[in-house]
């Protein structure tokens, strides 16, 4: 008898007769009486040809052809198929002469736990090709190797109730997509997940329960289905469960399956603090005192200096100079830890299984921390800081995708808080102009595929408002002291480009719209902008020939004061000077 796992990999045991012929033969015990010998006077031929009948009628009797007819929904309530199929021989309405391969060549799902109706067949295989195709972070996709594939749809292969709950967690995604005015979950909806809890029920009643990495899988399967049900009771109650669980493992969450499903955990729980962020109720309860934000006073421990010192360049000025908590510091070391793994990840040479395993989950991580700092501030009543736009900026850069053409109410809310919170920021300091300069590109690059006006908007903002913004090779050099410029440094300088000629335009179009000075007010210019003494003089007449021959653009800060239309400034020539 061979294990459940070894059905999946082998579902035939080849069996040699007398005749030496090779005869396929299902390789599950209980369900088919073995050969008979005794073939009374019947000939050789005629015996084979009986072996091969009584073969096609088990093998059709145990993998049944779906046979329902074109645009015709399969009965509700039903989970399993057999009630509604047929075999070929029945009603003889396939197309193929079912065969032994036809388990491999017809239908790749024949080795599924669960048999399953068309609905939820259709709803596992758009969320596969949903997952292959899902960005993990900045444009990087796992493929074949996204952690929900190799780690919780393989297991759950081998399980059948974990198996379920992907299911349900599947169709309750496919069912989301294609609601319009309300989500109504299906019978076949409702069964699975029925399923699914029986299942977790008996797992959970076991010895072993604690260090069972199924349970929580499955338990984490349905915090999907309940989320995207709107079930927020049974939701919650999931969510204290296996919080419960993970804590009575203490260390042991470093397995595959465990980390993965800590991953999801954190999706949803982002997703919970950032709806309670944007919609917050109208008397909010006061924030844990273990989350409250801590600032610490110069001269900083040697510890805090410590993990300074790993930030980049930026980073490390801005939380040096800037009033920033301990939680923003954790937040911008976080950033810098995992930004690491994106390095290994380099055109077709993928990295491991493990690297995006933490591109799944840590972002994520990041994001979750940066609404509680959010929700700390805010309750505090503080004026909008450094660290306001910052975790804004960072939960808009990890959460949206910037392929994504369809968007929720959330995307929505935190692109006009962020523009809001940038327009209402006061005068920065240098090194929060420098960190206000990355963010804004990232931040536009991020939403420039769904919120182009708004990516502009804060583009042109930016290089209106900064002096540093207005030179495209003072512009690369902040992005390199801070995180990503390796990898997008060319998107980023395409989209800044095109921000600074519609700057140069705007100012042309200003300069022609105004109304031409009178003499005297030409003359009276002309004089005070002489210089007056002797030393500013000689300064002048020896630089005048420099200034003669030169055809570049005065600085930016006296830009407002020329009297002609200077064409834009290239990156070429602000490097040549």
């Amino acid at each position: 008898m061979k294990s459940s796992e070894s059905l999946l990999v082998e579902p035939f045991n080849v069996l040699e007769d007398q005749a030496g012929l090779g005869q396929m033969v299902p390789a599950t015990s209980g369900h088919t009486s073995p050969p008979t010998t005794d073939h009374g006077s019947m000939s050789p031929p005629e015996q084979q040809h009986k072996k091969r009948r009584q073969h096609k009628d088990t093998y059709r009797r145990l993998h049944p052809i779906v046979t329902t007819a074109p645009n015709v929904p399969p009965k509700r309530g039903s989970i399993s198929s057999g009630s509604s199929t047929s075999s070929a021989a029945s009603d003889g309405s396939a197309t193929l002469v079912p065969t032994a391969l036809d388990a491999h060549r017809r239908d790749m799902f024949g080795a599924y736990p669960v048999q399953l109706d068309a609905q939820s067949l259709e709803a596992l295989d758009e969320q596969l090709n949903s997952v292959s195709n899902e960005e993990l972070v900045f444009d990087i996709r796992g493929g074949h190797k996204h952690p929900m594939l190799a780690t919780v749809f393989s297991r759950s292969l081998q399980d059948v109730g974990l198996f379920s709950c992907y299911v349900a967690a599947a169709q309750s995604l496919f069912l989301q997509r294609r609601s319009r005015k309300g989500f109504q979950p299906s019978d076949q909806l409702m069964a699975l997940q029925n399923r699914g809890l029986s299942h977790i029920r008996d797992r959970i009643m076991g010895v072993n329960a604690v260090m069972d990495d199924i349970l929580i899988a499955s338990i984490t399967q349905l915090m999907v289905a309940d989320s995207v049900c709107g079930n927020i009771k049974s939701l919650l109650s999931h969510q204290r469960g296996v919080r419960k669980l993970l804590g009575l493992r203490k260390d042991a969450l470093n397995e595959p399956l465990v980390a993965m499903s800590l991953g999801v955990i954190v999706v949803i729980e982002f997703y919970m603090a950032l709806v309670a962020f944007i919609f917050p109720p109208e008397k909010p309860p006061p924030p844990p005192a273990d989350n409250a934000l801590r600032y610490i006073k110069h001269p900083f421990p040697i510890s805090i200096c410590i993990r300074m010192s790993r930030l980049p360049q930026g980073l490390e000025d801005l939380a040096l100079s800037s009033k920033c908590s301990l939680q923003t510091i954790d937040l911008l070391e976080h950033l810098s830890e995992w930004s690491s793994d994106m390095q290994a990840i380099n055109g077709a040479n993928q990295a491991a299984t493990e690297v995006y395993a933490r591109l799944f989950a840590e972002p994520m991580s990041s994001s979750r921390s940066a609404i509680f700092i959010l929700r700390n501030l805010r309750h505090a009543n503080a004026e909008i800081s450094i660290e306001y736009v910052l975790c804004l900026g960072v939960i808009i850069i990890i959460k949206h995708q910037r392929t994504t053409r369809k968007t929720d109410y959330l995307d929505d809310e935190l692109v006009h808080s962020f523009v809001r919170a940038l327009k209402q920021y006061p005068h920065a300091s240098h090194c929060e102009v420098a960190a206000i300069i990355w963010l804004v590109a990232v931040v536009a690059w991020r939403i420039s595929g769904v919120f182009k006006p708004e990516a502009d908007d804060l583009i042109d903002f930016t290089i209106k408002k900064y002096d540093e913004a207005q030179s495209l090779s003072t512009t690369r050099t902040i992005w390199r002291k801070f995180l990503w410029h390796e990898r997008y440094e060319h998107a980023w300088t395409r989209m800044w480009q095109l921000g600074l000629d519609r700057y140069q335009v705007g100012k042309a179009e200003r300069l022609m719209r105004a109304p031409a000075p009178k003499n005297g007010m030409l003359k009276r210019s002309q004089s005070s902008s002489l210089p007056r003494d002797s030393a500013s003089l000689k300064k002048e007449d020896s630089n005048s020939s420099y200034q003669s021959s030169s055809n570049f653009s005065r600085p930016p800060s006296t830009v407002h004061s020329m009297d002609s239309v200077t064409p834009p400034v290239s990156d070429s020539d602000v490097l040549s000077g």
